[in-house]
C-alpha cells in the first residue's frame, strides 16, 4: 500500500484498487478463462498469462504515472521527459525520442508543450552550433524538486509492500522476457 496524492486530495493505492483497474483490461476480466482462451487459440498458456499480467501491470503504471503528472498540470511523457533531462541535462530532441520510443514527432509535441508551460527551453548544442538541445529552465528544474518527494514515496511504497529480493527477481525475470521478445520484435529478416 502507498500514497498518491491527486490534486490536494491524497488516497491510499493499495493492491485491491491496482487489482480492480488490472481486472478490467481484456486478459484479465473476470468472464475470461486464460487456459480455454490459451487451448482455443493453440498458445503457450503461460506465456499467455505472462503477456496479460504484464499489460495489466503496464495498464495500472501508467494510471497511477498519468495520476501523479496531472498534479503538476503535465501527461506522463512530459513527466518523465523532465525527469530524463533532470538526471541527463541538455539532449538531443532526437535522443530523447529514441530514449522514450517514439516519433521525433510524437517528442516535438512533448517539448513543445513543456517549452510552451516554460519548463524547458531549447539551446545550442556547445559542441555542434548547429544542432539544438532541450534544457530544463530555472522552473523545470524546481518542478522536479517539487515532484521528487511524491515519486521517491511510491517507488519506495513499491519496495516496502514487495520486498527489494522480490523486485529483483522480478527485474531478472523482465529483462529475460524482453530478450526473448527482441528476435520478435525485429520482425522477418
Amino acid at each position: 500500500m502507498f500514497w498518491l496524492k491527486l490534486r490536494k486530495v491524497s488516497v491510499v493505492v493499495d493492491s485491491k484498487h491496482c487489482s480492480r483497474i488490472a481486472s478490467k483490461t481484456w486478459f484479465l476480466r473476470t468472464d475470461r478463462n486464460l487456459p480455454s482462451i490459451a487451448e482455443r487459440l493453440r498458445v503457450p498458456e503461460q506465456a499467455l498469462e505472462a503477456v496479460a499480467l504484464i499489460r495489466s501491470a503496464a495498464a495500472v503504471v501508467s494510471q497511477l504515472e498519468a495520476a501523479h503528472w496531472a498534479r503538476y498540470n503535465l501527461g506522463a511523457a512530459s513527466g518523465w521527459v523532465l525527469l530524463e533531462l533532470a538526471l541527463e541535462g541538455p539532449t538531443r530532441p532526437a535522443d530523447l525520442a529514441a530514449s522514450f520510443l517514439v516519433t521525433p514527432g510524437g517528442m516535438s509535441q512533448v517539448i513543445a508543450s513543456l517549452e510552451k508551460k516554460g519548463l524547458v527551453e531549447k539551446v545550442r548544442d556547445s559542441q555542434d552550433r548547429r544542432s539544438l538541445l532541450v534544457a530544463l529552465t530555472d522552473k523545470g528544474r524546481a518542478l522536479f524538486r517539487k515532484q521528487l518527494p511524491e515519486l521517491r514515496q511510491a517507488l519506495e511504497g513499491i519496495e516496502e509492500q514487495i520486498g527489494k529480493r522480490r523486485l529483483e527477481g522480478l527485474c531478472t525475470t523482465l529483462e529475460d522476457f524482453l530478450a526473448a521478445l527482441d528476435p520478435l520484435s525485429s520482425g522477418p529478416e
